[in-house]
């Protein structure tokens, strides 16, 4: 007997085709954007490999709002190159 305990999945009575069904999740490829020329270039090679493996692109923009006199402020040093 298999006890069923809160937060607890019980996979003892699943046939062998439902749990292969539920296996069979293709990945996501998550490509976060800043609109520069490099993220440009990572954009394009995340969506050949996406198209290659046949899966799901996600393009997340990001927004770097935060000045060096903010981040001097919250006592984080930032370091340009």
């Amino acid at each position: 007997m298999v006890a069923n305990l809160p937060g607890t999945c019980v996979a003892a009575n699943v046939d062998h085709w439902t749990l292969e069904a539920v296996m069979d999740v293709r990945p996501s490829i998550l490509c976060p954007v800043d609109f520069s020329d490099g993220s440009a270039g990572a954009l394009r090679y995340a969506a050949a490999v996406a198209s290659h493996f046949a899966t799901r692109l996600i393009v997340l923009t990001v927004e770097d709002f935060a000045d060096d006199a903010m981040l001097a402020d919250m006592g984080i040093e930032v370091l340009r190159s």
